[in-house]
């Protein structure tokens, strides 16, 4: 469970970053985030778009 759960959570780690590389590598998308406060709220503006 323990390999389970690390394994798991390295792939969101992952995930999550190459997400901000992906975004941060379109600049509407960089502008749109910069303009909500994407720094601050960052996992607010995640859980907002994954909806």
């Amino acid at each position: 469970r323990t390999r389970l759960s690390s394994i798991s959570g390295t792939r969101i780690l992952i995930l999550v970053l190459s997400i901000q590389l992906f975004f941060l590598s379109h600049p509407l998308w960089h502008d749109l985030f910069q303009k909500a406060d994407w720094s601050s709220h960052r996992w607010e503006a995640l859980r907002r778009f994954s909806r």
